[in-house]
């Protein structure tokens, strides 16, 4: 009986031992060749459909009110995705698309296929944060144009809704051989202020053909959070651009000053003066043919000089 007992002891010492080795091959970390590389959050990429080899590239950021949002991208006549539509979500979604040549603005167009309301009833739209092209740090979101249309809310990436977006271009009277190489818009219109206030936030906001710059509910920023729908004017100073998707009209610009009063805090005035005002980069300060109606020759002789805005609606003469 003694010998049962010792081959017993031996067999458990056996199983024991070989338990605790397979117990601590598990723990080991996984070899590290070849890991795993994760894609970045939130991001799609197309490549190009007829080449591995990337000419342009198209990175849009953008999201949906609703999550029900379909949109399709085309390029140069290629519908990007192929079969069925980008799926928005909620949250900044970005898409890189690549293709097989160098983008032209002029040969894209965004187009929302979207049901009207979701599954809830509630209204859908599309809301873009940045656009940018072939690699440029520039935004081109400002280019976006569908008609004339609630211009200044599409170009803040406020929302559009249905139909079709393209790009605004305007002739120049260039060589048209050389627009039609460019991987560009050809204009756009730029209005530029150097201005400070009194007390540090004073606020003004632009008018070009009826259109408010920024848009009143503010312009929507990569990180899906919105800046406030005013240009608001330190004491130190700054300078206003505005874009527009077409040349400026100096003519059709207001200029709006809305918050003129007594700050609360600082218990002064608030008041804007302005410095420079530049009209599609022509380098010819514009404030000597500022006006705004019901000021005397004194008031806006001072006013075209630099002196203070207050309250109201400013033009052009």
């Amino acid at each position: 009986m003694l010998w049962v007992v010792v081959v017993i002891l031996i067999l458990l010492t056996i199983a024991y031992f070989a338990t605790k080795k397979k117990k601590e091959q598990s723990d080991e970390p996984a070899p590290a060749s070849n890991p795993a590389i994760p894609e970045p959050p939130n991001q799609t990429i197309v490549p190009a459909p007829t080449s591995n080899t990337v000419g342009g590239l198209f990175e849009i950021a953008l999201k949906g009110d609703t999550g029900a949002e379909k949109m399709v991208v085309t390029i140069d006549g290629i519908r990007y995705p192929k079969q069925e539509a980008f799926n928005l979500t909620k949250d900044i979604q970005k898409i890189r698309i690549e293709t097989p040549s160098k983008v032209n603005l002029a040969n894209v167009t965004l187009k929302d296929i979207s049901p009207t309301r979701d599954t809830n009833g509630v209204d859908t739209n599309i809301r873009i944060a940045s656009i940018y092209v072939n690699g440029s740090n520039e935004n081109m979101r400002s280019r976006l144009y569908q008609g004339s249309d609630k211009q200044a809310y599409i170009s803040n990436g406020l929302w559009f809704w249905g139909g079709e977006l393209t790009f605004q271009t305007e002739p120049t009277g260039l060589d048209p051989s050389t627009q039609a190489n460019s991987t560009l818009p050809s204009v756009t219109g730029t209005i530029e202020i150097e201005a400070k206030g009194d007390v540090g936030n004073e606020q003004l906001r632009v008018l070009v053909d009826g259109f408010i710059y920024p848009a009143p509910g503010g312009t929507l920023n990569e990180d899906g959070t919105f800046a406030p729908g005013v240009y608001v004017i330190p004491a130190e100073g700054t300078k206003i651009v505005v874009k527009t998707p077409r040349l400026v009209d100096l003519t059709k610009v207001t200029i709006q000053f809305v918050n003129d009063a007594i700050d609360p805090v600082a218990q002064k005035d608030r008041n804007v003066r302005v410095s420079s005002i530049i009209i599609n980069g022509d380098g010819q300060d514009v404030r000597p043919r500022l006006f705004r109606s019901g000021l005397d020759a004194t008031r806006l002789t001072n006013l075209r000089n630099g002196g203070f805005f207050w309250s109201g609606d400013y033009t052009f003469v």
